[in-house]
């Protein structure tokens, strides 16, 4: 969220917050009840569409530790499968496992699991006369579940993210029916109810402070 949508997801917290510690000044008010309730799922909506931003923004970070992870294993099994390639003769597998470190770790992410996949085709495929290179099945076995991993991590990123779109494009429509509930309670509070403390307090909760400038707004968010 930004920093104005926190400013008043707070604001409207603080409001919902005064009429759930007074009820008896409104609950008999059928307007008021109803709106009451509307802005309490619009909230629930705001909290859910935030709790999706902070959540998606972890999931690259795993995916890209799995790659990281990934390619440690990788760059030293292609020296290996290089040396195995030229001992026979085999300029394919030695094109397959031609990539220095930089091209693993670096660049087109695709690119860059699309080597590795490869270097994993090659070691399966000649996993017994590597092991003469030093390539133990441990060490393919490492490789395969680094990509698996990795490739599971970037689907889950890709949909995190296509949450964290839906979440950051309701937020603004959520905050704006947020908006027109508020300006009908602002005529509802005082025309409706009775007691001039609780309507009194209602327009102060109803104040945005923003929490850069740490500074009340003068009039009730609009």
């Amino acid at each position: 969220m930004k920093q104005r949508e926190l400013n008043f997801q707070e604001m409207l917290a603080n409001t919902l917050g005064h009429f759930d510690l007074h009820p008896d000044d409104w609950n008999g008010e059928a307007p008021v009840v109803a709106r009451v309730n509307r802005l309490k799922t619009l909230y629930a909506a705001l909290q859910k569409f935030g709790g999706t931003q902070r959540r998606g923004s972890g999931s690259a970070a795993v995916k890209d530790a799995e790659l990281d992870r990934a390619v440690s294993i990788a760059f030293p099994l292609a020296t290996r499968l290089r040396s195995f390639a030229r001992s026979i003769s085999d300029p394919l597998l030695l094109a397959a496992a031609d990539h220095n470190e930089s091209d693993l770790r670096y660049g087109q992410q695709e690119l860059r699991i699309g080597y590795m996949n490869d270097i994993l085709d090659k070691a399966v495929l000649h996993a017994r006369q590597l092991e003469a290179f030093k390539v133990r099945p441990d060490d393919i076995e490492a490789l395969r579940n680094a990509l698996q991993s990795a490739g599971a991590l970037r689907r889950d990123s890709n949909d995190a993210r296509s949450h964290i779109q839906v979440a950051t494009s309701g937020i603004p429509a959520t905050i704006d029916d947020c908006r027109a509930e508020l300006e009908a309670l602002d005529d509802d509070v005082p025309a409706l109810l009775e007691n001039d403390e609780f309507i009194q307090a209602y327009f102060v909760a109803r104040r945005v402070t923003d929490r850069r400038a740490t500074r009340p707004a003068e009039t009730p968010a609009g």
